[in-house]
């Protein structure tokens, strides 16, 4: 898999400059939280990432120049929202991650099968596997969202507030899944302690610009969060563990 680069990308919703001229690089295998206020651009670079959504201006590697197929093969995205109205069992939504690797009519092959088996375990859903998705609660949805893009395999993982809505233990099964993937992950989320456990690199963005960047330690700072966040924190230090306060 080819790095995700966006070049100068600048897209716009009406009036409204959602990202403003962003550079933007993330490595095979790298691992980027995205951080920043409400409206600062975070969603938005997501999906220029994924293809979802065309910039006005700039140039974004390699889904520009992909197919809509192609794109589903090497980059999975787990939006911030969904809402599902037919009772699908989990299983079958979670196969639906595999869609993109059949040759043509959807049947399931064993290496389909065996990825649904495994993002299942991963996100802590097995059990509910056979359930209907509009009887789970908020948090078990996200959790089956969040398996149906592992079980899509592919090579960059772009990821919308994985942890929203989720309780504890089910947050930290959900974070311990996203360090064990491989490939180039991006997430974006307003849990400042996810991005440190889970990025080797953090983006700060604030009205649709990057506006700092680098490792976890040295950019989440009480400065920093002042600055951007306007809030008034203590950073906490256990061992590689960085704790925000506000």
């Amino acid at each position: 898999m080819d790095a995700l680069e966006l070049h100068r990308v600048i897209v716009r919703y009406g009036e409204r400059t959602a990202l403003d001229g962003v550079d933007l690089l993330v490595a095979p295998g790298e691992h980027v939280a995205l951080i920043g206020p409400n409206g600062s651009g975070k969603t938005t670079l997501l999906r220029a990432l994924g293809g979802i959504v065309k910039p006005q201006w700039g140039n974004v590697r390699p889904a520009g120049a992909m197919a809509r197929d192609e794109v589903a093969r090497r980059i999975a995205f787990l939006p911030q929202e969904e809402h599902w109205e037919f009772p699908f069992p989990v299983e079958e939504v979670v196969a639906c991650g595999r869609y993109a690797h059949a040759p043509g009519l959807f049947r399931e092959s064993v290496e389909d099968l065996a990825a649904v088996d495994t993002a299942l375990a991963a996100a802590g859903v097995a059990t509910l596997r056979r359930r209907p998705i509009t009887e789970l609660s908020g948090g078990e949805r996200r959790r089956v969202m969040l398996a149906r893009a592992l079980a899509q395999r592919a090579p960059a993982l772009l990821l919308d507030e994985p942890t929203a809505a989720l309780d504890l233990e089910h947050r930290n099964a959900v974070l311990a899944a996203i360090r064990t993937v491989r490939g180039a992950v991006v997430l974006a989320t307003h849990d400042l302690d996810a991005a440190a456990a889970c990025a080797s690199r953090i983006v700060v963005m604030a009205n649709g610009r990057i506006v700092a960047e680098g490792p976890p330690a040295s950019i989440l700072t009480e400065a920093l969060l002042r600055e951007v966040f306007r809030v008034e924190a203590r950073i906490l230090r256990d061992g590689d563990r960085i704790h925000v306060v506000a």
